[in-house]
Protein backbone atom coordinates (compact mmCIF):
# COMPACT_ATOMS: atom_id res chain seq x y z
CA UNK A 1 0.00 0.00 0.00
CA UNK A 2 2.94 2.21 0.93
CA UNK A 3 4.62 1.74 -3.02
CA UNK A 4 4.00 1.39 -6.19
CA UNK A 5 6.53 -0.43 -8.85
CA UNK A 6 6.71 -1.67 -12.18
CA UNK A 7 8.26 -2.06 -15.20
CA UNK A 8 8.01 -0.98 -18.58
CA UNK A 9 10.31 -1.99 -22.06
CA UNK A 10 11.43 0.62 -24.43
CA UNK A 11 13.05 0.13 -28.13
CA UNK A 12 16.85 1.28 -29.64
CA UNK A 13 17.78 5.31 -28.57
CA UNK A 14 19.89 6.58 -31.44
CA UNK A 15 23.57 8.34 -30.47
CA UNK A 16 22.60 11.78 -29.32
CA UNK A 17 18.51 11.05 -29.75
CA UNK A 18 15.85 11.34 -27.52
CA UNK A 19 13.38 9.23 -26.71
CA UNK A 20 10.04 9.26 -24.59
CA UNK A 21 8.43 7.39 -22.60
CA UNK A 22 4.70 7.69 -20.53
CA UNK A 23 3.67 5.38 -17.89
CA UNK A 24 0.63 4.95 -16.52
CA UNK A 25 -0.53 4.05 -13.03
CA UNK A 26 -3.34 0.96 -12.69
CA UNK A 27 -4.96 3.76 -9.91
CA UNK A 28 -5.02 7.61 -9.60
CA UNK A 29 -2.80 8.97 -6.77
CA UNK A 30 -2.48 12.59 -5.29
CA UNK A 31 0.70 13.68 -6.11
CA UNK A 32 1.55 15.85 -3.07
CA UNK A 33 1.79 11.93 -1.51
CA UNK A 34 4.34 10.25 -3.46
CA UNK A 35 7.82 10.42 -4.43
CA UNK A 36 8.92 9.07 -7.86
CA UNK A 37 11.73 6.91 -9.14
CA UNK A 38 12.86 5.94 -12.33
CA UNK A 39 16.28 3.38 -13.04
CA UNK A 40 16.94 1.83 -16.05
CA UNK A 41 17.99 -1.09 -16.77
CA UNK A 42 19.40 -3.64 -19.71
CA UNK A 43 22.43 -4.56 -21.64
CA UNK A 44 25.28 -2.99 -20.03
CA UNK A 45 26.70 -1.66 -22.99
CA UNK A 46 23.15 -0.29 -24.07
CA UNK A 47 22.28 1.22 -20.71
CA UNK A 48 25.71 3.16 -20.14
CA UNK A 49 25.04 5.39 -23.10
CA UNK A 50 21.67 6.07 -21.44
CA UNK A 51 20.68 8.85 -18.70
CA UNK A 52 16.66 8.76 -17.51
CA UNK A 53 14.77 11.84 -16.05
CA UNK A 54 11.11 12.76 -14.95
CA UNK A 55 9.70 15.82 -16.98
CA UNK A 56 5.94 15.01 -15.76
CA UNK A 57 4.26 13.54 -12.99
CA UNK A 58 0.33 13.51 -12.82
CA UNK A 59 -2.12 11.71 -10.87
CA UNK A 60 -2.17 9.23 -13.31
CA UNK A 61 0.94 8.88 -15.22
CA UNK A 62 4.38 9.77 -15.54
CA UNK A 63 6.86 10.58 -18.51
CA UNK A 64 10.39 9.68 -18.55
CA UNK A 65 12.75 10.92 -21.41
CA UNK A 66 15.96 8.68 -22.49
CA UNK A 67 18.67 10.67 -23.58
CA UNK A 68 21.44 9.00 -25.46
CA UNK A 69 24.65 10.54 -24.28
CA UNK A 70 27.13 8.80 -26.94
CA UNK A 71 27.14 8.80 -30.51
CA UNK A 72 26.36 5.07 -30.44
CA UNK A 73 22.93 3.32 -30.54
CA UNK A 74 21.53 2.04 -27.27
CA UNK A 75 20.28 -1.52 -28.35
CA UNK A 76 18.44 -4.29 -27.26
CA UNK A 77 15.83 -4.91 -24.88
CA UNK A 78 16.13 -1.97 -22.21
CA UNK A 79 13.40 -1.16 -19.33
CA UNK A 80 12.81 1.36 -17.06
CA UNK A 81 12.07 0.02 -13.28
CA UNK A 82 9.55 2.95 -11.88
CA UNK A 83 8.91 3.17 -8.24
CA UNK A 84 6.44 5.12 -6.32
CA UNK A 85 7.10 5.56 -2.46
CA UNK A 86 4.30 7.21 -0.33
CA UNK A 87 5.83 9.96 1.75
CA UNK A 88 6.80 8.99 6.03
CA UNK A 89 6.37 6.07 5.05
Amino acid sequence: QNTKSGSVSFGAVSGGATHEKTITFASSITTTDWIPSVTLRGARGSIDRLTASLFDFTATQMKVVMKNITPAAATGANYIDWILVKKGE
